[in-house]
């Protein structure tokens, strides 16, 4: 090949020798502190999808982050958690579709009075730094916004 190897071909080396040498592939890549590897996992996620989400409210800030309001009348914090997390993967790839830039994504949840207690953060590594809920808490009472 003229340019040498092909970017694709790079990255089916990369996969390779990373499933080949698991543990020993960290070190090479200087990516030490990580716990040992336990089993490798598949790589392939398929998804055949013919559904129309629609979140509750979506603003853009004139900070040109946006917001994803959401209104909740139940404690289901995981299934919620992981709704939003589809919701912000959305908007993102939408909006960088559209213009080429990410945005930074803010959540806010305003929950009814039936909810009696709410948590803010799912610890699922680093995943979700950038995705966090802030709860404006219960609609039947004073709330100050945004409260995240």
């Amino acid at each position: 090949m003229p340019g040498g190897i092909s970017h694709h071909a790079k990255d089916i080396l990369f996969k390779s020798l990373s499933a080949l040498y698991q543990n020993q592939a960290f070190d090479v890549y200087g990516l030490h502190g990580l716990p040992r590897i336990k089993a490798l996992l598949p790589t392939e996620f398929p998804s055949v999808r013919a559904d129309e989400r629609r979140a509750d409210t979506v603003f853009l800030l004139e900070d040109d982050s946006i917001l994803l309001l959401e209104y909740e009348s139940n404690e289901r914090f995981l299934d919620n958690h992981l709704k939003y997390l589809d919701y912000a993967c959305r908007i993102l790839h939408t909006y960088y579709q559209q213009e080429k830039r990410i945005r930074p994504i803010r959540i806010v949840v305003i929950y009814t009075s039936d909810v009696t207690s709410a948590r803010e953060q799912l610890d699922a590594g680093d995943v979700f730094p950038f995705i966090q809920s802030g709860a404006a808490w219960r609609i039947q009472r004073r709330c100050d916004f945004p409260c995240h």
